[in-house]
């Protein structure tokens, strides 16, 4: 600090290894660890905004300490048509329950968007292996066509009584 309260600012000086290693640790974990805003690290490594010294060396000391994570398999594997194909045959509630995951997470890793550790692919796919499609019965939209028979079964047994009734009269009228 100077003495008139105005804090010194270092500009930042980062090269491309740096940069890819805190967004490879994510820079949330970053922020968290070294006890400062990621706005503040997002601006510092977009050249944006310059940090103070001593908020350069506790995000240096964070990238230090902190254990890399393992990626997770994004839209590579999830193209696989296959793949999507038979994990949906499984129903993605049954895969749910028995995984353990939400349905939005699996629904959104099928739908190529979202991100999943290769554990959690792999306990997907074991579960999918295992549960096998469902069939054909239970499906929703067998079900679907069930229920709109039923509900419009009435309306075609009063059409067809109808159109004999006008049939008859004709007949009796001839």
């Amino acid at each position: 600090m100077i003495g008139n309260g105005c804090s010194i600012r270092l500009e930042p000086r980062l090269d491309g290894e740096l940069i890819a290693l805190i967004r490879s640790l994510r820079v949330s974990r970053v922020a968290r660890a070294a006890g400062v805003r990621p706005e503040q690290i997002h601006g510092w490594i977009n050249l944006r905004k310059g940090c103070k010294r001593s908020v350069v060396a506790r995000i240096m000391e964070a990238v230090r300490t902190l254990e890399p994570i393992e990626r997770g398999l994004r839209l590579d594997i999830v193209r696989d048509r296959a793949l999507i194909e038979r994990v949906s045959a499984c129903g993605v509630g049954r895969l749910a329950t028995r995984t353990g995951l939400s349905r939005s997470t699996i629904g959104r890793w099928l739908g190529g968007g979202y991100p999943v550790r290769t554990a959690t692919r792999d306990a997907i796919l074991r579960a999918a292996d295992e549960i096998g499609p469902r069939p054909q019965s239970a499906t929703d939209n067998a079900a679907r066509c069930r229920a709109y028979y039923r509900a419009n079964k009435r309306r075609w047994e009063t059409y067809k009584a109808r159109r004999e009734r006008e049939q008859r009269q004709r007949q009796e009228a001839a």
